[in-house]
């Protein structure tokens, strides 16, 4: 099943697309203002705002559908990509019987853009590179560096070779990004995500910085990836859930705003150059679930099985 979901101006269109010889299109007026307000918590286990949001976005005739069926593939814009699709939930998850929709369904996205890199080639050798903790950036993050093990040790049992870089600083990072041709890469450390700003002269937009932090005023954006030697079959970005900290007025350590974001924004730019697979974390996740899931991920996926299969098991 498919559902492609399109923003035209205050509205969201969709098209439900089944084994029926027909496809389906349903329409909802929305106010984003409402949608924005939810995003800025649904992301911090807000489990009322998630409920809320799989209530107003879906067309009422899918809601039951969503809920229910085997699985889903969601084909989005650059606009609905920026929703938390996989954690919203039916209004009776609230009760305390139903899971997130990312649980229940087997999920994957799709995403349509109009910029693309023509015929992408792939790497001619089964190589990994996995980053883990890089050094120097605060706070320290054991998880991260225990994950990058893990990880290491299964790619290796699956004959991949490995670049290991754990606790590796920003130039030996962005020195072995173009070293070799990777296959797969795996990147666990702390994420950060700029909203551009408004320059008052000329009223333009100016972006700024967002991605893996790599240490001070050093990053890894989709920009480092585009000129790769081959573009990786997989890149799996485990970051928000190590979300950097930010300082609020009151000197205490607040977490990343809008982690879905920088995942959406950072996705986006890697698809576009044509990586097969691309996952990334848009709400905050503990370490230990963080590994659970990318020690289950690439299990499930080196011995064959589907990325739907992959990250639903």
């Amino acid at each position: 099943r498919r559902l492609r979901v399109r923003k035209e101006e205050d509205e969201l269109k969709y098209e439900f697309t089944t084994d029926l010889a027909r496809s389906e299109p349903y329409r909802r007026s929305i106010q984003w203002s409402h949608v924005e307000s939810l995003l800025a918590t649904v992301t911090e286990n807000d489990r009322e705002a998630a409920s809320t949001l799989f209530q107003y976005l879906l067309p009422y005739q899918l809601i039951e559908q969503a809920s229910n069926m085997p699985d889903l593939v969601l084909d989005l814009d650059a606009t609905s990509a920026a929703i938390p699709w996989e954690i919203l939930n039916s209004a009776t998850e609230l009760s305390g019987g139903r899971e997130p929709l990312g649980v229940r369904v087997g999920l994957l996205r799709t995403l349509s853009t109009p910029e693309r890199r023509e015929n992408p080639r792939r790497s001619r050798h089964r190589r990994a590179l996995v980053v883990g903790e890089p050094a120097g950036v605060k706070p320290a993050l054991p998880g991260a560096h225990q994950e990058g093990e893990h990880v290491i040790s299964l790619l290796k049992q699956h004959g991949m070779e490995v670049e290991q870089l754990l606790e590796a600083d920003a130039d030996e990072i962005f020195r072995a990004l173009y070293r070799h041709e990777y296959d797969i890469v795996h990147i666990a450390a702390h994420g950060e995500f700029n909203e551009p700003v408004v320059d008052d002269a000329s009223n333009s937009k100016k972006q700024r910085r967002s991605g893996v932090v790599l240490g001070e005023g050093r990053y890894l954006t989709s920009g480092e990836f585009q000129n790769l030697r081959a573009v990786p079959s997989v890149v799996f970005l485990n970051c928000c859930h190590l979300a950097r900290m930010e300082q609020d007025g009151r000197d205490k350590a607040a977490p990343l705003r809008n982690p879905s974001r920088l995942a959406a924004s950072v996705a986006e730019e890697l698809i576009k150059i044509g990586v097969g697979v691309v996952v990334a974390a848009g709400w905050a996740v503990g370490d230990a679930a963080a590994k659970a899931f990318a020690e289950s991920f690439y299990r499930q996926l080196l011995r064959g099985e589907t990325v739907m299969s992959a990250v639903r098991v």
